[in-house]
């Protein structure tokens, strides 16, 4: 079997684990985005909701590198089908790079200091006035941050809209009409 055969088995396995892989990241990716205002609602200062946010930004952040990581398999193998369109197979390992570039970036860079700078101001968050300028700095990481995420949502997404099949699959297994091209014997039935 030669590697043009065993690249033919291994994508439509491959299809479906980046189908998975890019739902699961884009939910967690949305789940953050969602329960990051019910955490900070709830919690008893701005405060400890933030600590909490960050611990679950970082959680994600990790999680993002996991899937990403094997995204980026799964599209590697997707990308030398030769029934992937030829658009897809170049921007599909693409958008996960830029994902899992971007989720370093604000794990590295972008969530340390917004803390270093949250851990500067001397009363909680909500009581530092809005034209301190460690609060303006922060106001500006947290936008930067959150434009950080709504990247990894586009990416994740766009890696999952690149990955649907638009026409039927013609290898084995593929569902074909009965009495179809390869059905059986005898036509319509």
């Amino acid at each position: 079997m030669g590697a043009g055969a065993v690249m033919a088995r291994l994508a439509g396995p491959a299809r479906v684990a980046a189908l998975l892989l890019s739902g699961v990241w884009t939910g967690a990716l949305l789940a953050f985005a969602g329960g990051a205002g019910i955490v900070l609602g709830t919690s008893p200062s701005r405060d400890a909701g933030g600590e909490v946010n960050r611990a679950l930004l970082d959680a994600l952040d990790v999680a993002s590198y996991v899937l990403s990581g094997l995204l980026l398999l799964a599209v590697l193998v997707l990308s030398r089908d030769e029934e992937t369109p030829a658009r897809s197979r170049g921007l599909l390992p693409r958008l996960v790079l830029f994902g899992a570039a971007v989720t370093l970036a604000s794990h590295l860079f972008v969530t340390p200091a917004m803390s270093s700078l949250r851990d500067r101001m001397p009363v909680d968050i909500e009581l530092v006035p809005k034209d301190d300028p460690v609060r303006r700095a922060w106001g500006r990481l947290h936008g930067v941050s959150s434009l950080a995420l709504l990247c990894r949502v586009a990416a994740s997404l766009g890696v999952f809209a690149l990955a649907l099949p638009l026409r039927p699959r013609t290898r084995w297994g593929a569902a074909r009409p009965y009495g179809g091209e390869d059905g059986p014997e005898g036509g319509d039935a």
